[in-house]
């Protein structure tokens, strides 16, 4: 490791590693008292030098909007971030995609990487890395003068030219509204809004083999009497293991009946659905939610053998103004098949929302929710509970709440599990005027005592981004935090828990007085994550500045 060492006037040293060091460092010094032979042994210092993040960089910055921002890795550590660019069309006042690479240090100049020719605005929908280090982009892009839209990509190949190859034409007049890299092709959905009244399609493109698209669609209607006016709302999309896509769906028959479905692309087809809400009875138990609300949250997680396993909120009593929604549950064995849907959280009287699980290696799951408690129609108050599925023996268990019952409500919460199957859960609950985040663990067999995170002294008030765990063991959080009288003065942090004991906290990136800003994490392995901020400035002169930033952890 590289290092700069100063002697101050003081006759103190100055030990400054280079950007981004971690880990164990050391410098070495003699003392002299200006005599022949007066010089002491010579002397070394060992330095530990903990994870954090290092100063942030600027990219790339423009005096035109800037809009969705991505970034992706590839696996020597070159990073390649594209961009929605606004006004850099040659013909016409239209958004282009564009992008820049950071390899050996140095970042590449800021290219055009959409159809410059096209009229009509690039909307970028996908970017991943391929097979062998390749970086594919996949954007739609309208054409004023056909009234079409069209689906292009665009790659960038490590040859003896290592560059973009140029932007392709997909044949497709599909506006692809989100998409998903898998197995080399990108799947994407063609819908205009979540809530809509037509049949799905289903976009399918190769960037890379055959450059095609290809349209599927759903079946025309879920309506048991036949109707085909039911409404439908997305709320889950999964890509397995396998590369196969996986939709959850909520189906409305009337304004005070649904319910729920799933839908699996295998082999280049749609599977028939499977309503989820089935009883031991072999009979339909419909949700009686009302699907306008999004009380009727849905959630999946898939194990190492690919075993489904689907959470959803259900209203138990639709005409009582209590609205009592318990947590349902239904899984996917690779061997049986679907089972039978079952009630986790029956009887709690409360609302229950926004489940996240995580699966062991093992099989088993941990899921977490939030109970919302109603007075007159208000929330009193938020609880968080868990439950745990034995995968030997088919059953739910250890009904729990986890939260600290002597403060007061809970905000956002996240869970991880590493390969010891040790599962870890953060979260945020109102002390007073202060919100803290807390922290326990689930270890051989219980969870451990709630401990308050002590970041108070940068702030007062936080809100949770994301946990990340690693099989090397430890956990990042990552979390926004900013001053209850100075929301402009947000910034990112995280710390790592490591061997029982948080690390000083760090910050990613800060608002730094700006108008706006949006920032996005790259997460790799190792707490070497990268945040890529996209920054918006008024400069006080009736003129706006767009700028993306970087900040690499180490």
């Amino acid at each position: 490791m590289l290092t700069n060492t100063v002697i101050n006037a003081d006759q103190t040293i100055t030990f400054t590693p280079n950007k981004n060091a971690s880990g164990e460092g050391a410098f070495g010094y003699a003392l002299t008292d200006g005599n022949i032979g007066g010089e002491s042994n010579f002397t070394s210092v060992a330095v530990n030098i903990e994870p954090g993040w290092g100063i942030a960089e600027e990219i790339y910055s423009s005096k035109a909007p800037i809009g969705t921002v991505k970034g992706a890795y590839e696996s020597d550590g070159s990073l390649a971030v594209v961009w929605e660019q606004a006004g850099l069309s040659m013909v016409g006042n239209y958004n282009v995609i564009m992008g820049q690479r950071f390899e050996k240090g140095v970042w590449s100049k800021g290219e055009i990487l959409s159809e410059d020719y096209v009229q009509g605005s690039a909307h970028l929908r996908a970017f991943c890395v391929l097979n062998n280090d390749i970086l594919s982009i996949v954007y739609y892009q309208e054409s004023i003068s056909t009234s079409s839209r069209g689906l292009w990509s665009n790659l960038y190949l490590h040859d003896n030219v290592n560059s973009w190859s140029g932007p392709k034409y997909g044949n497709s007049q599909k506006a692809v509204e989100q998409a998903s890299c898998t197995n080399g092709e990108f799947v994407g959905l063609d819908v205009s809004a979540v809530l809509i009244t037509e049949p799905f399609q289903i976009v399918t493109y190769s960037p890379v083999k055959l450059w095609y698209t290809m349209d599927r669609q759903f079946d025309s209607c879920y309506d048991p009497i036949g109707s085909c006016s039911e409404n439908r709302k997305i709320q889950v999309r999964h890509t397995t293991k396998n590369g196969d896509i996986i939709l959850v769906f909520f189906v409305e028959f009337s304004f005070s009946q649904s319910s729920i479905w799933f839908k699996r692309f295998v082999n280049g087809a749609w599977q028939l659905a499977t309503n989820l809400e089935v009883t031991l009875e072999n009979e339909v138990v419909p949700s009686n939610s009302t699907f306008s609300s999004d009380d009727n949250y849905a959630s999946l997680v898939e194990d190492d053998k690919g075993n489904l396993t689907v959470f959803w909120s259900r209203n138990e009593n639709p005409s009582d103004n209590t609205e009592t929604w318990s947590l349902w549950t239904n899984r996917y064995d690779v061997v049986k098949g679907w089972g039978v849907a079952k009630p986790i959280s029956m009887g709690m009287n409360n609302r229950a929302r926004l489940s996240k699980a995580v699966a062991d290696k093992d099989g088993d799951l941990t899921v977490v929710w939030p109970e919302y408690n109603y007075v007159n129609g208000q929330v009193s108050g938020v609880e968080l509970w868990s439950k745990r599925y034995n995968s030997e023996t088919d059953e739910w268990v250890e009904l729990q709440r986890l939260d600290n019952e002597n403060l007061g409500i809970v905000g956002n919460f996240d869970l991880v599990v590493d390969s010891s199957k040790k599962v870890s859960l953060s979260w945020t609950q109102q002390n007073g005027e202060n919100t803290e985040i807390w922290f326990r663990q689930y270890l051989d067999g219980n969870w451990t005592l709630e401990e308050e995170i002590p970041f108070a002294e940068i702030g007062n008030n936080y809100t949770l981004i994301t946990m990340t765990s690693y099989e090397t063991g430890g956990v990042t959080l990552y979390w926004k935090q900013y001053p209850t009288t100075k929301l402009s003065e947000q910034s990112y942090w995280s710390s790592h828990y490591i061997v029982g004991t948080w690390t000083k906290p760090t910050k990613a990136a800060s608002q730094y007085n700006r108008t706006s800003f949006s920032p996005i994490l790259l997460k790799r392995q190792n707490w070497n994550d990268t945040y890529i901020v996209k920054y918006t400035q008024d400069l006080g002169d009736g003129s706006t500045e767009y700028s993306i930033w970087m900040n690499d952890h180490r």
